[in-house]
């Protein structure tokens, strides 16, 4: 759980992310952490750029343990705090830690982040004096705080390059965001030339969304751009969708968000269009529908589909109508699925199906042919027979695609049983005129349920008063 705060909240600010981390710590007994645990919470501190608070550190087990200090130092170093860095540098080598290439590497780091660039050359000299090589560790924190003092980096390049330094993907995600402080977008693709990222996982992703929050979505849609650039279709299509998503939950602006996915389209022509990850994430929101709209009125194309959480999340007919009424204003007319998976199961639980067709008859002006199947086969999905019964004897003129209910008709007898009510529905239904041609509604129907029931069901349902009733159909117009 700690690891997780550390690895996998990259949308928390800092101190959140320590806050979360502190309630979790504080579950354990205070002889029960062990060292992974510590290690653990560090860890937190470092990705969280926190230090570890006095009354908390008072309390810190394995501070003799040359691990634990040397996370306890990187948090320090992270954040800047030169003085307690030295301390722990000193307390390592009384307990007989000399100063290597890391201990120096969060001394540059402290320095750097500090905005001290004489104390990075200091400790350079002390490193030169003691005789301890610039390694991997302690060239990693140099790049990092000359790209923050902008200092030229040429050398340092060179340096790890000629040692044949490389950079893991946690490692290159950090001097990435070091560049975002500065905007120096042009030196993204020479840093990425010499480390290249191995694998666009969660470290790579996290990076992008940090940067999101931290208000450089600009900044990071070049990034994207670069590490994308050579990548594969599957690739492209597993990592880029959650960006438009992640900066509508950042709160960025309608504006801001067409322009970055209109500027992401014209760098990946060939992908989905981006735009529509950002018109389904606004539209899970019912609180953004003006949002959600700005966004929408540039959709092409326009699909059903992005309407339908928020029909699903309406909590009065009115909330229902209302995004009915949206889409037809866009220009779009509810297709078969929007209104029977979507609309009238939301709308029936406030109202009977009668009122719910008129009312949407008068404020969406929706006709009685249009409505009627979809609302019958919502009836069925929702095992409501006696309604469906109901409204094919108010509506006797009908005209109804027969395909779409045999189906459900068959599954709403599976579970409600009730037999002569069904066979009167599939008598009322059968003699209906269908949408394009004849159809052998009772036939479909009663294969679809010899397919899914058990014996004694099938025959309850072929019994000589149900058949009797199958029979009338072809008269089934003088009935009423």
């Amino acid at each position: 759980m700690l690891n997780c705060c550390a690895e996998y909240l990259p949308h928390l600010p800092g101190i959140r992310k320590v806050e979360l981390a502190e309630k979790i710590w504080n579950t354990f007994p205070d002889q029960g952490r062990s060292k992974l645990d510590v290690l653990a919470f560090l860890n937190v501190h470092i990705a969280a750029t926190q230090e570890v608070k006095p009354e908390v550190l008072l309390k810190l087990p394995l501070l003799e343990d040359k691990e634990v200090l040397q996370l306890l130092l990187e948090s320090h170093a992270e954040c800047g705090n030169v003085a307690k860095c030295s301390e722990i540098v000193e307390r390592m080598k009384s307990l007989g830690f000399a100063a290597a290439d890391h201990e120096f590497a969060c001394l540059i780091l402290a320095h750097g982040t500090s905005n001290n660039y004489k104390g990075v050359q200091s400790v350079l000299e002390r490193m030169d004096l003691t005789g301890v090589n610039r390694g991997r560790l302690s060239l990693f924190s140099l790049l990092r705080v000359q790209i923050l003092n902008e200092i030229p980096v040429i050398e340092t390049l060179k340096m790890m390059h000629d040692q044949g330094v490389k950079l893991d993907d946690e490692q290159v995600a950090k001097v990435v965001v070091c560049l975002s402080k500065t905007n120096k977008t042009k030196l993204v693709g020479t840093i990425l030339r010499q480390f290249p990222v191995y694998g666009l996982g969660h470290v790579i992703r996290n990076m992008v969304i940090h940067l999101i929050y931290e208000g450089k979505h600009v900044f990071a849609s070049e990034i994207f751009h670069l590490l994308l650039a050579d990548s594969n279709t599957e690739i492209l299509t597993s990592m880029l969708a959650f960006f438009p998503s992640e900066l509508v939950k950042s709160g960025k602006s309608a504006s801001d968000i067409l322009d970055i996915c209109l500027a992401l389209q014209s760098n990946f022509p060939n992908h989905n269009p981006f735009l529509s990850y950002a018109v389904e994430e606004s539209l899970r929101d019912k609180s953004k529908m003006d949002f959600s709209s700005a966004l929408l009125v540039h959709m092409t194309p326009l699909r059903s589909h992005y309407f339908w959480p928020l029909i699903v999340h309406s909590s009065t007919t009115e909330e229902a109508v209302d995004v009915l009424q949206q889409m037809l204003k866009l220009g779009l007319q509810p297709n078969y699925d929007t209104l029977t998976f979507y609309l009238y199961p939301s709308m029936l639980r406030w109202d009977a199906p009668i009122k719910v067709i008129k009312l949407l008859q008068e404020k969406c002006h929706l006709s009685f042919s249009t409505q009627l199947g979809p609302m019958l086969c919502a009836l069925l999905v929702n095992k409501q027979i006696e309604e469906a019964l109901h409204l094919c004897k108010l509506i006797k003129d009908r005209t109804i695609d027969l395909k779409k209910l045999y189906r459900p008709m068959a599954m709403a007898l599976l579970e409600k049983k009730s037999y002569a009510q069904s066979a009167e529905l599939v008598a009322s239904l059968a003699a209906s005129r269908h949408k394009f041609s004849e159809v052998d509604f009772v036939g479909l129907f009663l294969c679809e349920f010899a397919n899914r029931c058990q014996p004694t069901e099938l025959r309850e349902c072929i019994s000589v008063r149900y058949t009797m009733i199958f029979m009338k159909i072809h008269f089934y117009g003088t009935f009423y």
